[in-house]
């Protein structure tokens, strides 16, 4: 998902420049035909180009939302608009949406879960009703306490794993092996602590953090520091969907808007 939005930024980024004054072909020739050269002189003119363009994309980047709402000022600007946005955004945008369907199937993964046995009841951690929201019940103590003693350490789920991924390979722990390895506990619970593992950001992390945190849950402030971690990996997870989404429109609302005013307008 980081990669993802990484590639989305990337993507809306530049198109946002492209409405910038300063960002012209003929610019942007001038700074690879001064790369060409080593020269010192060369190098700094080219710099100052670049800057040009950076101090523009747009007003730093402080009036973002009038940005968004510039037209293109010609058809013939719109249409050069146009067909770079779509160049560039069907690459990362095209990435982006093979994204959601993973987060579907996230989803009804986890709700999945719900009256997974055994469940051994009785008292429920005290979690943030936010952080709760892609889980179908409460989680309780006892479940998450005998997740944490029962998992093993992450090399040695790492060695026992038959999946043959490269970061597996390089000891990372994976996700599906983690539950695997925890049969007789809770699925939900173990879901739970490997969410809270991983913060959020996948679904393989480092035996190293996976020992740390795993025995960090093992003490006796263990449910606090377990809680504290979930709900900061399901804050990561919105906000990585919201971005997404975000980035997504933005992409959506450059190719619309340019088609618009390079083809429709007249």
């Amino acid at each position: 998902m980081v990669a993802v939005l990484h590639m989305l930024q990337a993507a809306a980024l530049v198109s946002l420049c492209m409405k910038s004054e300063a960002f012209t072909s003929s610019s942007v020739t001038k700074i690879f035909a001064l790369k060409s050269s080593s020269s010192q002189s060369n190098m700094m003119e080219m710099n100052d180009v670049a800057d040009s363009i950076t101090n523009s994309c747009p007003e730093s980047f402080s009036s973002f939302l009038t940005s968004l709402l510039k037209t293109p000022g010609d058809p013939s600007e719109a249409k050069s608009l146009f067909w770079f946005s779509l160049g560039a955004g069907s690459g990362a945008g095209g990435i982006g949406l093979r994204a959601i369907p993973n987060i579907i199937d996230d989803y009804k993964k986890v709700q999945s879960l719900a009256n997974s046995s055994p469940a051994l009841g009785g008292e429920t951690l005290n979690i943030n009703p936010v952080a709760m929201l892609k889980f179908p019940e409460p989680l309780s103590v006892k479940d998450f306490e005998k997740v944490v003693k029962t998992s093993k350490n992450g090399a040695t789920i790492s060695k026992q794993s038959s999946n043959k991924s490269y970061l597996v390979s390089l000891g990372y722990v994976d996700q599906s092996d983690f539950l695997d390895s925890l049969k007789g506990c809770n699925a939900l619970a173990a879901y739970a602590v490997f969410e809270a593992i991983a913060g959020g950001k996948g679904k393989v992390v480092s035996p190293i953090e996976f020992d740390e945190k795993l025995s960090i849950y093992k003490t006796p402030g263990g449910n606090d520091a377990f809680i504290n971690d979930l709900q900061i990996a399901t804050y990561t997870r919105l906000s990585s969907y919201i971005a997404l989404f975000f980035l997504l429109g933005i992409i959506a609302d450059f190719v619309i808007e340019s088609y618009i005013y390079g083809w429709m307008s007249g």
